[in-house]
């Protein structure tokens, strides 16, 4: 189960030719909006409210955590996710695409079914870590299933 977090954010629309220099100009802004209030310990999120591709533009949501909730846009929800790691050499479109595919698959094949949207987590660490992530409810049509 994930722990809820606290996050400042900002949401915007980018094709996925400049989805990397806007996650990282955007992140690095949050950064300094919450300047010492970010918490290091939890990870920086972006949210796909919209589909990415080479023509579609999201809109994505990049979220940085705080440890001030009077300061935070919003609470990352509490809830259970599916999550995949994501090789080193697929954190790039398309081929992270892989990575959904594989939560979105694994999720459907327990009964479960999306809520909300997915996204993607990156650690801070050595080395640098990557996971795709999506919250999911147990289906009523497929009768439950276990986790």
């Amino acid at each position: 189960m994930a722990k809820p977090w606290t996050f400042v954010s900002r949401t915007l629309r980018t094709t996925a030719a400049d989805l990397p220099s806007h996650i990282e100009r955007t992140a690095s802004a949050l950064a300094q909006r919450a300047g010492t209030d970010i918490d290091r310990g939890a990870p920086l999120v972006v949210v796909y409210h919209g589909e990415v591709s080479w023509a579609s533009d999201g809109p994505i949501e990049i979220r940085v955590p705080v440890r001030d909730d009077d300061a935070a846009d919003g609470r990352e929800p509490e809830g259970n996710e599916f999550f995949v790691d994501v090789p080193f050499g697929e954190v790039q479109f398309p081929t992270i695409l892989r990575s959904f595919d594989a939560v979105r698959e694994a999720a459907a094949s327990g009964g479960y079914r999306p809520s909300g949207s997915p996204s993607e987590i990156y650690l801070d660490g050595d080395p640098f870590r990557c996971q795709v992530a999506h919250r999911y409810v147990a289906s009523t049509l497929a009768g439950g299933g276990s986790s």
